[in-house]
């Protein structure tokens, strides 16, 4: 399936090795373009985890700050609603 191509490169990083070079999504952005080509709208970070099987540490120690940028910049706005439930869930939990 196919991810809007707006702010493509948005949580994505370059990996240059000896064999090439190639794209790698960050935890985050995998998890946008997740929500985008899958219709996913988890309500809480609770379903998210058992869903998917994430370590509640691992979301409490995951990038913030770019969560924040793709619930600001991810082309679709079902998908920043999703982000920014998340992120404000997360802020909350300090």
């Amino acid at each position: 399936k196919r991810v809007p191509p707006q702010a493509f490169y948005l949580g994505v990083a370059r990996i240059a090795t000896q064999t090439g070079t190639f794209f790698m999504a960050e935890p985050w952005r995998a998890l946008a373009d997740l929500i985008y080509t899958r219709r996913k709208s988890w309500k809480r970070l609770l379903e998210l985890e058992a869903d998917l099987r994430i370590d509640h540490e691992t979301l409490m120690q995951s990038d913030k700050m770019l969560l924040k940028e793709l619930s600001e910049g991810y082309p679709s706005p079902r998908v920043r609603a999703v982000l920014k439930r998340m992120l404000k869930e997360l802020i909350t939990k300090k």
